[in-house]
């Protein structure tokens, strides 16, 4: 405990020093310490909740739900939140900016969940645990490329 509560002081000291200093600075200014200052509180955070195995018992859905989608969040954000080359937001409500974060959002999440799922699904297909069927897939597969592969030559010649 004593080397856990000295990690966690100097954390929660460093925290406390990131958040009265560059996190008060202007975006401009935030924006070019945030690579080397960001880490600061995410650690400390993470020290003081795994501190005691009481701590690491518990935790969030939310997170816990979000976290599991980030593939798929990352691929859909561009299909669904921006539109015109990442130039634009998805305008579902003209004039209600607020309504169109939320329904957007929504269904970004809904989108993100269902996709995570087909990938679950596609990957127990594709790759399954058992050793013997997943090299005979992975042959399988191949030799339905290099078939295509012979095809889409002999047809280009």
């Amino acid at each position: 405990w004593t080397i856990k509560g000295v990690a966690c002081v100097v954390w929660v000291g460093a925290a406390i020093w990131w958040y009265r200093g560059p996190f008060q600075e202007s975006k401009g200014a935030y924006n070019l310490g945030n690579a080397f200052f960001a880490p600061i509180p995410m650690i400390a955070y993470i020290l003081v909740r795994n501190i005691s195995a009481e701590g690491r018992r518990w935790y969030s859905n939310l997170p816990h739900f979000l976290g599991k989608l980030t593939l798929e969040s990352y691929l859909m954000q561009y299909h669904v939140w921006l539109s015109n080359n990442a130039s634009q937001l998805l305008t579902i409500v003209p004039g209600y900016p607020l309504i169109n974060m939320i329904l957007a959002t929504c269904l970004f999440v809904c989108t993100s969940h269902r996709l995570n799922y087909l990938t679950l699904s596609l990957r127990g297909q594709l790759l399954p645990d058992n050793s013997q069927k997943c090299l005979t897939g992975a042959a399988g597969f191949l030799g339905t490329l290099l078939f295509y592969r012979i095809i889409g030559g002999a047809l280009q010649a």
